[in-house]
């Protein structure tokens, strides 16, 4: 049996009224601990980031040098608060966020990288490959603050890890250089929305085989509406063809999220496999493949806004169940009068 001591109790007058005392936390003086520098500069709008070897992470062991040519810096942009709980119609159970396309920085042959990013801003990284396909994607965010450099060991190494002498040599070396600005993409939206940007490649190069009255396969993918999504949208998300690892039921089966190279994005895309193979002689030009690619390592969205997350649309979704605040309106009825 252990032994206690009463170290501080309540004043007199307080314990007779009734008081206690809640959470008690005794404190010590002590010397206040070392003050490091300050790492940031509020003058400037940006911070940069140093990259040792991509090569070094998890599950990039087998991975051979030289095949990842470039990132891809995606902002993910803030969202306002949403009641629904879920992704609405920001995408079919895959991204809850819109994501901007900022551009594209190199990759040396060793795997190391110095490139400039805008202050308090989130952003992700995508290993790319010379064809434009991603070989591993980042899966959480990061930001700099003003002024300040920060590093990273490489693709998700372990969160305990610290660099070894190779790489510190090889941080010190990148460093040495000016950080680079992200560059542009070309001909490539920053933000993608489906219906402006996506559905009308698909209209003009598949929609001939895969409409309301030709459905080759089993599979319509034109634009009309269905009661959150066009239908072409929703069925490609069922059929599983963006490469996205999005939820399929049940979710006690979605629970991976450490892939291999190639495993998730347009590395593993069977949309963007069946254009580059040229699907019954379609042969989509190379402009409208660079849409498409950006596009599913974006997270192969429907909205390009949160706006769609249940703000100013009529109907949405509640723990599943379908409400339609709109039944009762005059406007309605006269809909489904013209219709009949």
């Amino acid at each position: 049996v252990g032994s206690e001591m009463c170290i501080r109790d309540r004043p007199k007058e307080l314990a007779e009224e009734g008081y206690w005392i809640g959470e008690p936390r005794p404190v010590k003086k002590r010397r206040r601990e070392p003050i490091f520098a300050d790492r940031v500069d509020l003058s400037t709008d940006h911070g940069a980031l140093a990259l040792a070897n991509i090569y070094k992470g998890r599950k990039m062991g087998g991975l051979e040098r030289g095949t990842i040519k470039n990132l891809l810096v995606y902002e993910v942009l803030p969202a306002p608060i949403n009641y629904a709980g879920a992704m609405s119609e920001m995408s079919a159970d895959g991204t809850f966020s819109v994501e901007r396309l900022i551009g594209s920085v190199p990759v040396s042959e060793d795997g190391s990288a110095y490139f400039k990013l805008p202050a308090v801003r989130s952003f992700l990284f995508l290993a790319m490959d010379e064809k434009g396909h991603c070989v591993k994607r980042m899966h959480s965010f990061t930001s700099v603050m003003p002024g300040e450099t920060t590093t990273c060991i490489g693709c998700h190494e372990t969160r305990t890890e610290t660099p070894s002498a190779e790489e510190r040599r090889q941080l010190v070396e990148v460093m040495r250089g000016r950080p680079v600005a992200p560059e542009p993409v070309d001909g490539v939206p920053e933000i993608f929305d489906f219906a402006r940007d996506i559905q009308p490649i698909l209209d003009e190069h598949c929609l001939e085989c895969h409409n309301h009255d030709r459905e080759e396969g089993g599979f319509n993918i034109s634009g009309h509406w269905g009661p959150l999504y066009p239908i072409g949208y929703i069925q490609m998300s069922w059929r599983q063809l963006f490469g996205d690892n999005r939820i399929i039921l049940p979710y006690s089966e979605h629970s991976k999220s450490n892939f291999e190279p190639y495993e998730i994005g347009t590395g593993s895309s069977r949309l963007l496999k069946l254009i580059e193979q040229r699907h019954e002689g379609v042969d989509m030009p190379e402009p409208q493949q660079k849409i498409i690619r950006h596009w599913l390592d974006a997270g192969a969205n429907h909205a390009g806004t949160y706006a769609v997350n249940s703000h100013g649309t009529i109907g949405y979704y509640l723990h599943s169940v379908n409400v339609r605040n709109d039944k009762d309106w005059p406007e309605t009825a006269a809909l489904s009068l013209i219709h009949i």
